[in-house]
């Protein structure tokens, strides 16, 4: 479920980042400046590439419905179709385990947890 925290993580610092970058433009900063914070950009989606690729190598069942609804943006049941099972397990896995992550990640990262499940579900 690791996996999970860090691809979101990963996305909010991307969205961050180009934030910054749009503003810096706005305000005409110079080249050089503007130039390493895309290279930064890119590293940061090639990481997230990267751990995507990853991602699409688990195996368990659990891992691959966190995958499917909270990267491929797959619904319960467009997953349960796939994994060939019925619905209601897919959400009652989906609900253990991100009742397990939010009992694991207490305190900020609960809170981050929160605040994207809450943009998502």
């Amino acid at each position: 479920m690791n996996f999970l925290i860090d691809y979101w993580e990963l996305q909010e610092e991307i969205t961050v980042l180009e934030i910054d970058l749009k503003q810096l433009r706005l305000n005409t900063v110079d080249v050089p400046t503007i130039q390493r914070l895309e290279n930064y950009i890119a590293a940061k989606k090639d990481d997230e590439a990267a751990l995507v690729r990853l991602i699409h190598t688990f195996k368990s069942v659990e891992s691959k419905i966190l995958k499917m609804k909270h990267i491929d943006g797959m619904s319960f049941e467009q997953i349960a179709h796939s994994l060939d099972c019925g619905c209601s397990y897919v959400r009652q896995v989906h609900e253990d385990l991100i009742g397990a992550m939010k009992n694991k990640y207490r305190g900020e990262v609960s809170e981050f947890v929160d605040w994207r499940l809450s943009r998502i579900i």
